[in-house]
């Protein structure tokens, strides 16, 4: 029996840290929000994203991506599509980042009298109803931003300690997006407040502690 129950506790150990590094490394944010503005100059999409129309945001990214600015204060950290990516849906579109770029995200701790958040995306495919020829150009991009003038949501520049809770920041989504098939002026932009943010939680450390042991206790009953 000593045998079965330390094999066992070296499985659940092992999840145990595998569960911890995984949690530990990615983190998925909802954002959805509405549009104040929205421009569509040579009329390509339907119609369904409109003023006052809402959209959803998924940015996943790993924690674990290096600040590239040494400055303290200010953080800067560059993801591609391995560590980082944000994708939305409007209307009937659905947006997605290529994952090509040196895409990232920037922090300011009240460096500029201001707590911020920005992230930077682009390169974006765009999927919905189109005419024929028509799709966004590589220098399509989105620019998520979180700002506080109070200068009290952040206490670091660090990645991992931003606070993804919309009621602590004045909030923008801004998405521009030249396009091909048309006049080399025409172009969709959006602009609009991200009303809510939200962390996916990873699965918890006791559900798995709860599996290992129900697994335990069904191999006595069957011994």
């Amino acid at each position: 029996m000593r045998v079965v129950v330390r094999s066992l506790l070296c499985v659940m150990c092992c999840a145990l840290l595998g569960v911890g590094a995984a949690s530990a490394a990615t983190v998925t944010v909802l954002m959805t929000g509405t549009w104040d503005a929205v421009a569509d100059t040579a009329g390509v999409l339907d119609g369904s994203i409109t003023v006052g129309g809402s959209f959803a945001a998924t940015f996943t990214y790993d924690d674990s991506v290096k600040d590239c600015e040494a400055f303290v204060g200010i953080g800067c950290f560059l993801m591609n599509g391995d560590v980082g990516s944000l994708v939305f849906t409007t209307g009937n579109y659905s947006f997605m980042d290529q994952g090509v770029s040196q895409n990232g995200v920037g922090t300011e701790d009240s460096v500029q009298g201001v707590d911020l958040v920005g992230l930077f995306f682009d390169r974006y495919l765009l999927t919905g109803s189109l005419p024929s020829g028509v799709a966004l150009t590589p220098s399509a991009y989105a620019n998520p931003t979180l700002s506080d003038y109070n200068e009290t949501a952040l206490v670091s520049d660090r990645l991992t300690d931003i606070p993804w809770d919309a009621t602590l920041f004045d909030t923008n989504f801004y998405f521009f997006g030249p396009i091909t098939g048309r006049s080399a002026q025409d172009y969709i932009e959006f602009n609009g407040a991200i009303t809510s943010l939200s962390v996916v939680p990873e699965p918890s450390v006791s559900m798995f502690a709860a599996l290992a042991l129900a697994g335990f206790a069904l191999r006595r009953r069957c011994r």
